[in-house]
């Protein structure tokens, strides 16, 4: 008999918070079949993170994330039962799709669940590196990009998961998960009690305005040296990896007009910022 998904792990899971603008954008310059590798590749990500983060019975996160484990080792023996993953046996080239980047990406969703506090900014990158940098290293390849992307590639998604850390920062906290060091929060005298605040004034301070633009300011500067890194050639292929850095990127500069009140609200660029930011991304 054919094994089959725990109820859990099918469909994929949607998470309450509004998809990110910059992702659909990126997905929306994808021409096919790419952007349906990428959207199958998505879905499973989605579904794992939405796990980690909305479902509080460990039992079931551990069941799920054993369950994609052995998945993707079905995906890789040609094997797939689950729709994601049959759409990227039956239409990616093999060469594309590496087990590495899966099996990083897997490991990092593991010790997230584990893990929702961070001592210290190693921690946190380390964590980042594991999840979104895998994530990205992936999206590149179905994209057609080469290996000598794999160290920007793995750089921009430690800068996105830095984004989504400040963005998701009120809506995760809420749930029990701060992406922000400890050692930072005691810095700027800021506690995970105000954080998680569900009413006015929902933990807003200039001690908190402080930390986050110290958040802020290095995400930004990670962004800046993965763009960089990117060789010139690769660049084409890249274009919708290197638009949604630049919508996340256009963001990030939005805060400090916005009086950095991103605890008790989902913040968006304009669809005009937006549009003029991908049509001018480079």
């Amino acid at each position: 008999m054919k094994e089959q998904a725990p109820s859990s792990a099918a469909p994929p899971q949607k998470s309450v918070l509004p998809q990110d603008i910059a992702q659909r954008y990126a997905l929306g310059l994808m021409p096919e079949p790419q952007r349906s590798w990428v959207s199958a590749l998505n879905d499973i990500a989605d579904s794992l993170m939405t796990t980690v983060h909305e479902v509080s019975d460990n039992t079931v996160v551990q069941a799920k994330i054993g369950w994609w484990l052995a998945e993707i080792e079905r995906l890789f023996a040609r094997n797939a039962t689950h729709p994601a993953t049959q759409l990227l046996q039956a239409d990616t080239p093999f060469e594309k799709l590496v087990p590495a980047y899966f099996q990083q990406f897997l490991h990092g969703i593991q010790d997230m669940r584990m893990q929702t506090r961070y001592l210290d900014f190693p921690s946190l990158k380390h964590q980042a590196t594991q999840i979104q940098g895998s994530l990205i290293q992936q999206t590149a390849a179905l994209l057609g990009a080469s290996a000598t992307t794999h160290e920007a590639m793995q750089s921009l998604g430690v800068a996105m998961a830095l984004k989504n850390s400040i963005s998701r920062l009120g809506y995760r906290a809420r749930l029990g998960r701060v992406e922000i060091p400890q050692d930072e929060l005691t810095q700027f005298g800021v506690t995970i009690s105000e954080i998680r605040q569900n009413e006015a004034p929902w933990g807003y301070s200039d001690r908190f305005s402080a930390l986050i633009e110290f958040q802020r300011e290095r995400a930004l500067a990670q962004f800046k040296t993965a763009l960089e890194n990117i060789p010139a050639g690769e660049k084409p292929a890249l274009r919708p990896l290197i638009v949604q850095a630049r919508l996340d990127m256009a963001w990030l500069d939005m805060l400090p007009k916005m009086d950095y009140q991103i605890l008790h609200q989902h913040i968006m660029l304009s669809p005009l910022k937006a549009w003029w930011v991908s049509v001018t991304a480079r």
